[in-house]
C-alpha cells in the first residue's frame, strides 16, 4: 500500500504497477490509486484468483495515467480500449516506462508501505 503524489499533490485514477526484477513467469502485482491518490496492490495469483498485496522481491515501479484530450482521466471500469478514446499518457516516462523508471521497491516478507512522490518536471 502507500500513497502517490505529483508535484506534492494526490495523484488520483493512476495505475502503479511493481514489476518483478527477477521472479520469471511472475507478471507482478498492481493496483488504482483513489481520489487521495493512496493505492493497495493485488496479486494475480492464477487461476483467475488474486491476493490482497504483492510478493516479496524487489520490483521496478511504474505509474501510468491515462487521459482523454479534455484531460480527464480513463474511467476504472471502462470497456473501451484507451486507443479508442485518443487517450496519452499524462505521467512523465521517467515514472511511466518499464525502460526508464528508476523507481524502485524491495518488498519485504512482512509487506510494507511505499509512498511514491512524483515531479512533473
Amino acid at each position: 500500500t502507500g500513497a502517490v503524489t505529483l508535484d506534492g499533490q494526490p495523484l488520483s485514477d493512476a495505475i502503479v504497477s511493481f514489476a518483478p526484477e527477477t521472479q520469471a513467469g511472475f507478471h507482478g502485482a498492481l493496483g488504482r490509486t483513489d481520489a487521495s491518490g493512496k493505492y493497495e496492490l493485488t496479486t494475480d495469483t492464477g487461476g483467475g484468483k488474486s491476493s490482497k498485496g504483492a510478493i516479496p522481491g524487489k520490483y521496478k515501479i511504474i505509474v501510468s495515467r491515462m487521459v482523454k484530450p479534455d484531460g480527464t482521466p480513463i474511467p476504472a471500469d471502462s470497456t473501451e480500449p484507451p486507443a479508442n478514446l485518443a487517450a496519452m499518457e499524462s505521467i512523465p516516462l521517467q515514472y511511466s516506462s518499464i525502460s526508464e523508471t528508476q523507481l524502485t521497491f524491495e518488498v519485504p516478507a512482512a509487506g510494507g508501505t511505499y509512498d511514491i512522490p512524483l515531479t512533473s518536471k
